[in-house]
């Protein structure tokens, strides 16, 4: 049997008991690593096996970790702390977990020394990604003027707005070129791109939805969550192009 590629994906984590859980001894839990099942599931229909890795890890460790991995998926979450763009919250920001910041970021300078490893980035992901190359973000689009993007009153799996895919992009070579039905879940979105990345999609009010990066085997993100958007064809294939890119 052929060997699946192995895809170590990030998750979430959070300091209070979000959840109002309590564990088996009976105590409420404090701390939280998890993370949507629809991102596993993708993986798996794509034909990888997904590798949650939990946050709090030791750099060495961490890289120990990323080392078993043939690609990385940096998903979804929390809002990006402004310090590490070199600017200071102006109130806009939801939850900032400044732990996960740092070890997503320590993922990316992994993924940066070795070209061969595939990337896939969603949402937070795609803002995590940028921050990492030296980019920046907008802390709130619809006080920057743009219109509303955190769509939260729709089904998760709703197409809510369009976006504009650049011809000859690696995600028009995956979706098509042209427009491309989209969900919006984000209130924050790129400034300034960072250092190699080119925006390959757009918004129909100009907010950056896509950036890539040439010369590697896989390496894109998008600002939509196509996880949630599966049994779209055109949304699963770009979970299929990931996998694919590590065979």
């Amino acid at each position: 049997m052929d060997r699946k590629p192995l895809v170590g994906l990030s998750c979430s984590y959070d300091y209070g008991d979000i959840f109002a859980q309590r564990v088996d001894i009976g105590l409420t839990c404090p701390l939280w690593n998890y993370i949507s099942e629809s991102y596993l599931r993708c993986i798996e229909r794509a034909g990888g096996v997904p590798l949650v890795i939990p946050n709090m890890l030791q750099e060495d460790d961490l890289y120990r970790l990323m080392d078993l991995c043939d690609g990385f998926l940096l998903t979804g979450g929390n809002d990006v702390d402004p310090q590490f763009y070199g600017e200071v919250d102006h109130g806009k920001c939801a939850r900032i977990v400044p732990g996960r910041d740092r070890q997503e970021l320590a993922m990316v300078r992994y993924i940066m020394s070795h070209p061969g490893k595939s990337v896939f980035a969603i949402c937070r992901g795609l803002q995590i990604l940028n921050v990492a190359l030296g980019g920046s973000l907008i802390q709130d689009v619809e006080e920057a003027g743009f219109d509303c993007h955190a769509k939260n009153n729709y089904a998760l799996d709703d197409v809510t707005h369009s976006v504009t895919v650049e011809s000859g992009s690696l995600l028009s070579r995956i979706t098509g070129p042209g427009r491309l039905g989209v969900n919006s879940f984000h209130h924050q979105a790129v400034r300034e791109l960072g250092r190699g990345l080119a925006a390959s999609a757009h918004s129909h009010d100009g907010l950056v939805e896509a950036v890539e990066l040439d010369d590697r085997p896989f390496f894109l993100a998008v600002q939509w969550h196509p996880e949630k958007m599966a049994g779209d064809d055109r949304q699963q294939s770009l979970f299929r192009a990931f996998v694919e890119s590590m065979a």
